[in-house]
């Protein structure tokens, strides 16, 4: 299976920082143990020289002093101790005359000159009061140095000692970059499932994308974590649920748009038709009633294609909101005279209690839709002799209003839910209207932060809604 760019993405990365972190590791490991080790290792040679150096004098001394005329060469002790030291610490040690002849030495062969003359091509170190001429290079690495030996009271000799391989040499060196090397493969390696771990969601959000896209509203993808990536899945969902919601309301808008404009349409019709029978019998009379009927048919048509349009623009958020203060009470009194003729048609009682002292602040237009909606619905559905209560009043930031109409109906929960929903209407409620005032109303007072609410209490049907105060516009 061909690894997704968001797999090599990542292991890539994963790759890159790894290589990064291998070579800081041994930079430090350079800078921090190798530099202590090379100056630990300097001071252990320099203690060696001099201590060999203090005991071959301190030997040829009492050799001098048990046998003044014996050569140095033909010392035992001296020759024993000079092998003993070379085989102990790796070195080779040698002890020559003031002239240059070889009197004793801790090796076979003869002395390396060419190896003496690339050490003292160096620049030399002091420890402890011995010169040492370090070198290092990709086949030979170690310390030499020659210091001066008293051989007999008259004459100094040159006390020569090479120590080779004291440092860690480029194979050493080699093996520890290899062996970093190997860390890094197999971390890798197991860098492969942590990466597909974290693609394989990505991948199924993927598939259901493409699911939904070729048309399964319902499908969902599966959320299996709590982390970034959960939360994006869960989000993903969150959006198909309202993509499914917004297509099938469309559905049902469309099926319901169909529905509503069918009866005017057909009683047109209707009309149209005795219009033209009477026309063609020469028959005028009660033309004018036909016609006041295709009006009113026209007049319901153009309010429902009117509100339907509010419905749409609150959907898609096309008309932006233009807060600034304005006097509830004021409007709430103006709706009460506007309707007073309706509600004195019908007998209708009316009760308010309004508690306002501002300043609130909102969308004037917003405002007023929704508080003509809501009396608008409630002269409409009241029966007559009725009742019609209003209750506005101001808490904390907060508008609070709600408007009670009396009846006899009961209605459950279900229908207290759906009764905001567009084109629902109860069933047996007469007169008929679109049934979109309440859901228009929602959707203004949603947009604006509020709530609204329908409830059932003993005086009848209760639509109630809460609208914080927007700030007001700067002057």
């Amino acid at each position: 299976m061909k690894p997704g760019k968001v797999y090599l993405k990542i292991f890539l990365s994963f790759l890159a920082v790894l290589i990064v972190t291998e070579v800081l590791i041994f930079g430090l490991f350079l800078i921090y143990a190798g530099r202590p080790a090379k100056e630990w290792a300097e001071r252990l040679n320099a203690a060696k020289v001099v201590l060999v150096k203090d005991t071959i004098e301190e030997i040829i001394r009492e050799k001098i002093q048990a046998e003044p005329e014996a050569p140095i060469s033909r010392n035992e002790s001296l020759n024993r101790f000079i092998h003993r030291f070379g085989d102990l610490f790796d070195a080779k040690v040698w002890l020559s005359s003031p002239g240059g002849e070889v009197l004793a030495q801790s090796f076979d062969g003869a002395v390396p000159e060419q190896i003496i003359e690339k050490f003292t091509q160096g620049r030399p170190i002091g420890l402890g009061g011995v010169r040492f001429y370090p070198h290092k290079s990709h086949r030979l690495s170690g310390l030499y140095a020659a210091l001066p030996v008293q051989v007999n009271p008259a004459e100094s000799g040159q006390l020569h000692i090479l120590f080779e391989k004291q440092w860690p040499t480029s194979s050493h060196d080699k093996s520890f970059v290899w062996g970093l090397v190997l860390i890094g493969l197999v971390i890798a390696i197991l860098v492969m499932p942590v990466s597909r771990l974290i693609t394989k969601p990505l991948k199924e959000l993927r598939r259901s994308a493409i699911r939904i896209a070729e048309g399964d509203l319902s499908h969902r993808a599966p959320i299996r974590s709590n982390d970034e990536i959960g939360e994006l899945g869960r989000a993903f969902n969150s959006m198909a649920d309202r993509l499914e919601g917004m297509i099938r309301g469309g559905k049902a808008l469309t099926a319901n748009v169909s529905h509503q404009l069918r009866s005017p349409l057909a009683r047109i019709r209707v009309a149209g038709e005795l219009l033209q029978e009477k026309f063609m019998r020469g028959d005028s009379r009660s033309t004018e009633n036909h016609l006041k009927d295709i009006h009113e048919d026209v007049e319901e048509m153009d309010r429902m294609i009117g509100q339907l349009l509010t419905l749409s623009k609150l959907d898609i958020h096309e008309a932006a909101l233009k807060p600034e203060i304005l006097d509830p009470a004021a409007m709430v009194q103006d709706l009460m005279d506007r309707f007073k003729p309706m509600m004195e048609q019908k007998s209708i009682r009316t009760e308010t209690a309004i508690d306002f002292n501002g300043p609130f602040c909102a969308d004037r237009e917003a405002m007023a839709t929704v508080l003509n909606n809501l009396f608008e619905n409630g002269c409409k559905y009241t029966p007559e002799k009725g009742t019609v209560a209003v209750r506005l009043g101001f808490e904390k930031t907060s508008l609070r209003f709600a408007l009670t109409n009396s009846t006899t109906r009961t209605l459950s929960r279900e229908q207290l839910e759906r009764i905001f929903d567009p084109f629902y209407r109860i069933e047996g409620t007469a007169p008929k209207g679109t049934g979109l005032g309440l859901a228009i109303a929602k959707k203004v007072i949603e947009k604006q932060g509020g709530t609204i609410n329908a409830s059932q209490s003993p005086e009848g049907i209760c639509v109630s809604f809460v609208l914080p105060s927007m700030q007001a516009p700067a002057a």
